[in-house]
């Protein structure tokens, strides 16, 4: 069965599911998790607040993100609306957060209560601001049908699910703009590439914040499989962080390498570890091999996959199984092939294509490839731009700004540095 926008794949994934985990949290003594129709009923009821703030499809909204059942159900229900919703980094200074809010204008703020001090901080009407733990809030909701709003039909596979702001090279906030269809695709090849039963757990160490964390919200929860999101405070305390994932039932893990490095120096990992555990996925940064060689030791039945893909292109667009003559070598890990729906060109200075075995820049192309920035037509312009191999008809694709070369023998490629 197919489906053209990410509500309606959610509406019948949510169904069948119903009863199953689609959340799990470890407390202090014991575990807490919600079921798929819980989190759907919630979100459902969310999805139609929303309209009574007068939020229509194409408006934007901002999340304080906490990660407890609240935050994914505004994602959730935000999603229905085809209302794009943008998780904000806490940490981050008011001012940095103030930059987002006057590019991308949000008509409300979320937030829980433990970032009330920030959200009176920023610069939005506080007529605009909604703490979603607070009990009015939790009152009012319950006045709302728990069914799904009748606007998921309206939605196509062009309209923005998320904006996902990175500050890239330049420091300056851009906020890369994806779709129902960009989203659709990375959850297909999710399903077919980590030959997803409906069974495994995967774990949310990444903050909503981070691009990775895209791959844990899609690619499990629109698989009918369950979640278990990990706070930053949670992350910090590595050993009560692999105890946590021990007693959950995590089966697939994914972060950037440095907080696995980290919970290797930590000594928090031992060959006893986290035994359910079988797919470690690992991207975003190059992976120390002293540690990646440890990793290996500690765990040598377990899959290590290397991926690889920017914010503006669904997050990931090509991936690599880690083997052992990968250790012998001190070069950084393949980036492996390219992902279903992707095509790519290595391209020179010229935007011509280098032969096989050299050096250019990656060029991405297909339907994984972003809207470019929000409310930057300029920086968009610069990144997106026509395949020089196509002069017949309209075929953008992204500038990575990532160099790169195509071993001939293989098929594989390798990353060398940044332009």
């Amino acid at each position: 069965m197919s489906f053209y926008n990410l509500a309606l794949l959610y509406e019948n994934v949510f169904k069948i599911n119903g009863e199953k985990i689609a959340l799990c949290y470890s407390t202090e003594n014991s575990s807490k998790s919600i079921s798929f129709r819980d989190l759907s009923h919630l979100s459902n009821r969310i999805s139609h607040y929303l309209v009574t703030l007068s939020l229509s499809k194409g408006d934007v909204i901002t999340i304080l993100n906490d990660k407890s059942e609240m935050g994914f159900a505004i994602m959730l229900g935000a999603i229905q609306q085809g209302i794009p919703y943008i998780n904000l980094d806490p940490d981050s200074p008011p001012s940095r957060i103030n930059k987002i809010n006057e590019i991308c204008k949000p008509k409300v703020l979320f937030f829980s209560d433990q970032y009330i001090d920030l959200a009176n901080n920023l610069a939005i009407d506080n007529n605009h601001k909604v703490s979603y733990t607070n009990n009015k809030f939790l009152l009012d909701l319950k006045n709302f049908p728990n069914s799904i709003s009748p606007n998921i039909h309206s939605l196509t596979g062009e309209t923005p699910a998320y904006i996902m702001f990175t500050s890239g090279s330049t420091g300056f906030p851009k906020g890369a703009v994806m779709t129902h269809g960009n989203i659709l695709n990375l959850i297909q090849w999710s399903q077919k590439r980590f030959k997803l039963k409906g069974n495994e757990v995967f774990t949310n160490v990444n903050p909503l914040y981070f691009d990775n964390s895209v791959f844990d919200f899609y690619c499990s929860l629109f698989n009918g499989i369950a979640l278990a999101p990990f706070t930053n405070d949670e992350t910090r305390q590595a050993k009560k962080l692999v105890l946590s994932i021990e007693e959950i039932g995590c089966t697939h893990w994914f972060s950037v390498p440095s907080l696995l490095v980290y919970l290797l120096r930590m000594k928090s990992l031992s060959n006893d570890s986290i035994p359910i555990l079988n797919t470690i996925t690992f991207g975003g940064e190059g992976f120390p091999k002293n540690f990646l060689r440890k990793l290996n030791d500690l765990f040598p039945k377990k899959k290590l996959i290397n991926v690889y893909g920017p914010t503006e292109c669904s997050c990931i667009c090509s991936s690599y199984d880690v083997r052992s003559e990968d250790m012998n070598s001190s070069s950084l890990l393949p980036l492996g092939t390219i992902n279903q729906n992707f095509e790519y060109l290595i391209l020179d200075e010229n935007e011509e294509e280098v032969p096989k075995d050299n050096i250019g820049e990656l060029f991405l192309l297909g339907p994984c490839v972003g809207k470019g920035y929000y409310n930057s037509k300029d920086r968009t312009k610069e990144v997106l731009i026509q395949n020089p191999h196509n002069n017949s008809y309209s075929e953008l694709g992204y500038k990575t700004g990532d160099l790169v070369w195509e071993d001939s023998g293989t098929g594989l490629l390798h990353f060398q540095s940044r332009k």
